[in-house]
């Protein structure tokens, strides 16, 4: 288990400690998913549960999740895509054009499902799959979102 914050580290070593399956064997490092800690070809399995899509260069962070992995090593992740928080980008970029006449971005891009198989061959995985699944969360106000983020 890697994660940048060492109190996520700590946090997910308590969880581990009630865990029944000993045969499992868990490490905890605390690192950067875009320069992986680990030597090449060390993992069996390479699990990112919503953290490639805020790195700055995720095909290199898929290359490096790729080269952790043992031989017919498996890859799993979760990402969130680009229809994720639509309606707030677009609200986003009207009121600052109203506001300001121009637009920057506030929210980080968010690949595409089309790109996600594309960037999984390139980093050199082998029979990528791809899969999306859609939650619709509806909030009564501005605020509640913002809370919820």
């Amino acid at each position: 288990m890697m994660d940048m914050s060492l109190d996520m580290v700590k946090l997910c070593k308590e969880f581990e400690k009630d865990m029944t399956d000993e045969n499992i064997e868990t490490s905890f490092v605390v690192g950067d998913e875009e320069f992986l800690p680990v030597r090449e070809s060390s993992l069996d399995l390479v699990i990112s549960c919503l953290g490639l899509h805020w790195t700055n260069d995720l095909p290199g962070a898929m290359i490096q999740c790729r080269l952790a992995l043992k031989p017919d090593g498996l890859f799993l992740a979760a990402i969130l895509g680009g229809e994720t928080l639509k309606e707030l980008r677009i609200a986003c970029t009207v009121a600052q054009m109203e506001r300001e006449g121009g637009i920057s971005p506030r929210l980080s891009p968010l690949a595409q499902v089309r790109d996600a198989g594309n960037l999984l061959t390139r980093a050199g995985f082998t029979l990528p799959g791809v899969d999306v699944d859609e939650y619709t969360v509806k909030y009564e106000n501005a605020l509640q979102l913002i809370e919820h983020l």
